[in-house]
């Protein structure tokens, strides 16, 4: 009886000390959302991400964030110049054989969310009130 006693009063300091550490850095945050953002930003910054959010009209392929082959350029829609559609190539799904990724509506960010370079004071500010309250961020 002991044993089990013990084990309750160890998950609950557990649990205690877990809360008011959680506690403290979301209420420091809440302060302050930036910091709320850096990993979000971590996240943001990966090829995957900044690929599609150029500042300028070229995205980027790859880990190592090459100039996107066959010359693509934005597009006055984001959707790639007229006989070079995004959609020409990123289909609705993945390409397994040609290692194309794809997914519904693929295009490019647009220009106003290019994110290449920007700290994430900057992109932070890119998101409107709505999103920073979803995300829990709002103060």
């Amino acid at each position: 009886m002991r044993r089990g006693a013990w084990l309750v009063a160890a998950t609950l300091t557990a649990v205690i000390l877990c809360w008011s550490t959680y506690n403290g850095q979301t209420q420091g945050a809440a302060k302050n959302p930036a910091a709320l953002f850096k990993p979000i930003a971590s996240v943001l910054q990966s090829p995957r991400c900044i690929n599609c959010h150029p500042r300028g009209n070229r995205p980027t392929q790859g880990d190592d964030r090459h100039t996107h082959l066959m010359n693509v350029q934005r597009g006055a829609d984001g959707n790639g110049m007229p006989a070079m559609r995004c959609g020409t190539c990123h289909q609705a799904h993945n390409n397994e054989a040609l290692g194309i990724p794809g997914a519904p509506g693929w295009h490019l960010a647009p220009a106003s969310m290019g994110w290449v370079g920007a700290l994430p004071e900057v992109r932070i500010s890119q998101f409107n009130a709505d999103t920073l309250f979803v995300m829990g961020m709002s103060s």
